[in-house]
């Protein structure tokens, strides 16, 4: 006897369709993951770029003598640029280098007891290095001091203390301060922190030290020079050598709200006497007769023209029209 040949088993579309489903879901995944991966790895190059830029200009900043230390245009000023393009890797980055003295607290400051009367004791430096990211900006920022080799040494100068507040007195921090002074090539920004207060030392003695505090939804504050005002107030500052000159300036949040204002109702004539066209914006089969005073359709043969108009100009005050 021969054995019964068993049917064949095959696929139905059911387990093809999930099948499918299946190997899609688990494609997508693999792919998801992967751009996450070259993302991951884009960013990382990215950043690494950043610290090498900021380190290469921190260990610049040390490498140059004390007094040369500083930033074009700057308080100190130096040869190094404040703002510079730099393409690395494919990559373009915006380096920022901000020096600025340091007044330390360890052996007294210039504005308290005891008086320090040496108040540049040392050099901060800091660089920011942006780049362009999918999204958004991204930064990278270090910071190093700077001392002298041996004992710190007199930095001739005057001293700024500008304070920024609302219109309670209270501080405003993250609010930026431009100093600009034409003669002496300064100018710098700088950031209040969270006691609304800033202290620019060694500041070349001069007069027309030009002040503008502005901050983002604030209104803005700022110094004025006589070829403005006549007497200007607050005017320029000055600074002299080894004093503390304060200023306090008032920038507040400024409001959204839209007023809307309107005239109230009232009577006005408005005329035509018709002894010229003057105030007809259009005219059609019509004619004025200046003595007297008409507008009427045109006669020809012994008939009037039908039909005719003639159109007004615009009529002054608006709501007459």
């Amino acid at each position: 006897m021969s054995e019964r040949a068993k049917p064949a088993r095959g696929f139905s579309l059911l387990d093809v369709l999930f099948g499918v489903f299946a190997l899609t879901v688990a494609f997508v995944g693999l792919y998801g993951m992967m751009q996450l991966s070259l993302k991951a790895v884009s960013q990382n190059k990215a950043r690494a770029g950043a610290m090498s830029l900021s380190q290469e200009q921190l260990e610049y900043a040390r490498s140059m003598p004390f007094d040369q230390v500083g930033v074009i245009s700057g308080n100190p000023s130096g040869n190094i640029p404040a703002s510079e393009t730099i393409v690395l890797n494919g990559i373009t980055y915006t380096r920022r280098t901000v020096v600025v003295w340091v007044d330390d607290y360890k052996d007294g400051t210039a504005t308290t007891t005891p008086l320090d009367t040496v108040p540049t004791d040392y050099k901060r430096v800091k660089v920011e290095v942006l780049w362009d990211a999918p999204g958004n900006q991204r930064s990278f920022a270090a910071v190093t001091n700077i001392t002298p080799k041996g004992l710190e040494t007199p930095a001739p100068g005057g001293i700024f203390k500008i304070t920024v507040a609302d219109a309670a007195g209270l501080p405003i921090s993250g609010a930026n301060i431009r100093i600009r002074n034409t003669v002496t090539l300064l100018d710098v920004n700088r950031i209040t922190p969270s006691t609304g207060i800033w202290y620019e030392y060694g500041l070349t003695p001069a007069t027309g030290y030009e002040i503008t505090v502005t901050k983002s939804g604030y209104n803005s504050s700022r110094t004025y020079g006589t070829a403005e005002v006549t007497n200007p107030d607050p005017g320029h500052l000055t600074a002299i050598d080894d004093q503390v000159n304060a200023k306090t300036f008032f920038i507040d949040r400024v409001s959204d709200k839209t007023f809307h204002v309107y005239n109230a109702p009232f009577e006005e004539e408005w005329t035509d006497t018709f002894d010229n066209d003057t105030k007809l914006f259009a005219m059609s089969s019509t004619t004025i007769t200046a003595v007297p005073g008409t507008l009427q359709l045109e006669f020809n043969a012994g008939n009037y023209k039908s039909p005719g108009y003639a159109t007004s100009t615009w009529i002054i005050p608006a709501h007459l029209h």
